[in-house]
């Protein structure tokens, strides 16, 4: 898993240098807000005003970064709605002509991480699979065995028609109670892919 994990740095994507909510552009070194949002079906402006009334479906989760000035954010121009805010925090736009960029946040990846929890959509559930390993590699979550065996679907009698149900894991956080998360038999490679689709969020090329 290691070798997967090295393989994507799991580091926030390049600042967009311009504020989402007054479209002023930030020059380099200035203080920003950034925040990872559920994006709902609808326009880039409507998002930051109204993202939280488009949450009603809850599909497979669909991300976005918007970047804002602190005069906006400190105004509250920003975006609405908790359901729909995942996680912010304070950064700097960076010199363009540097190559350097800041690794993701503790509290982020645990904000997605919770995000995640009880959603159905199988691309979410592999997800939270694979941050559960990023956070036990951090020793932000502990494993703590099998709260339920992988199941197989029936074929005859009875179990006729039943579906299998993946294997579930017990995880210790450093506070609170115990969480589950499913594991849905990845092998690395697919473990590969998911990191990739959450680096197209969080680890875009600067």
């Amino acid at each position: 898993m290691s070798q997967v994990f090295a393989q994507n740095p799991w580091q926030v994507g390049h600042n967009t240098a311009q504020c989402s909510a007054c479209n002023r552009s930030m020059a380099p070194g200035e203080a920003c807000w950034a925040a990872l949002l559920e994006r709902p079906a609808m326009s880039h402006e409507a998002t930051v005003q109204t993202a939280a009334s488009a949450l009603a479906a809850r599909g497979a989760l669909d991300m976005q970064r918007l970047d804002f000035c602190p005069e906006c954010w400190a105004a509250g121009r920003r975006p609405g709605g908790a359901t729909a805010l995942i996680s912010f925090w304070k950064t700097a736009v960076p010199d363009a002509g540097k190559k350097r960029r800041p690794v993701v946040d503790d509290h982020v990846l645990l904000d997605l991480f919770n995000t995640l929890e009880g959603r159905e959509a199988a691309s979410d559930a592999q997800l939270r699979f694979v941050l559960a390993l990023l956070l036990m590699r951090k020793k932000l979550l502990k494993y703590d065995g099998v709260a339920q065996a992988r199941t197989s679907g029936g074929d005859t009698g009875a179990e006729a028609g039943a579906m299998s149900a993946p294997e579930i894991w017990r995880m210790l956080p450093r506070q609170g109670p115990p969480v589950l998360v499913a594991n849905p038999d990845l092998s690395p490679e697919q473990i590969g892919e998911v990191s990739e689709q959450l680096s197209a969020v969080l680890a875009a090329e600067a």
